[in-house]
């Protein structure tokens, strides 16, 4: 087998390798982001119990759990950012997979749809539109991530229950959206571009 591209690469070589870095920075700093929300989330839960059961101290716990509030929903955005970075990333991978399946097209004298075994491989095995399709995939993972941390951020606060307030912070901090799959991509996409 032969060994991912090395040296100095440019053009989309460079670009794929340089979105495989990209994305590692986006799922570690998720998980660092993800991990700031899950304290927050206790902390909130710990004041919204105390709330629940004392009524002398009310106004003092509100304004305390109001700035937990502000901060989670910073940490909501910095993980949205991550998001439309992978939407990004996602948007420049798929304009290099068509123009490499155009020049495909023009260099081989068709016009019918390119398929991998049509394509030639950038790194070890992977033709430019796998790249385009991996991130696409991880990309939809984040999203549907971001959907859950938007609702579990805007309703926390207004639980009334233990179990409620237990259940928002395990949802936090287990991600059931980006899956196994997910994670299995990012991982195939270091490999391919010699990054593992």
């Amino acid at each position: 087998m032969d060994s991912p591209r090395q040296g100095n690469l440019t053009g989309n070589p460079r670009k794929v390798k340089d979105t495989a870095v990209e994305l590692y920075t986006v799922s570690t700093l998720w998980k660092n982001h993800r991990d700031e929300g899950i304290e927050l989330i206790r902390q909130i839960t710990e004041l919204k119990l105390q709330w629940l059961e004392e009524k002398a101290k009310r106004q003092e716990l509100e304004n305390q759990m109001q700035l937990l509030c502000d901060k989670l929903e910073t940490t909501y955005y910095k993980l949205e950012k991550l998001v439309q970075k992978l939407d990004i990333l996602t948007s420049h991978m798929e304009g290099m997979a068509k123009l490499e399946e155009y020049q495909e097209k023009n260099k081989i004298g068709r016009f019918a749809n390119i398929d991998e075994s049509n394509t030639s491989h950038m790194f070890l095995t992977w033709p430019t539109r796998r790249f385009y399709d991996a991130c696409q995939q991880i990309q939809s993972c984040y999203k549907e991530e971001i959907e859950a941390k938007k609702i579990i951020a805007e309703n926390v606060a207004h639980s009334t229950t233990k179990d409620d307030l237990v259940f928002y912070m395990s949802a936090w901090g287990h991600d059931p959206f980006i899956t196994d799959r997910c994670c299995l991509l990012l991982e195939s996409f270091l490999c391919e571009t010699g990054h593992r």
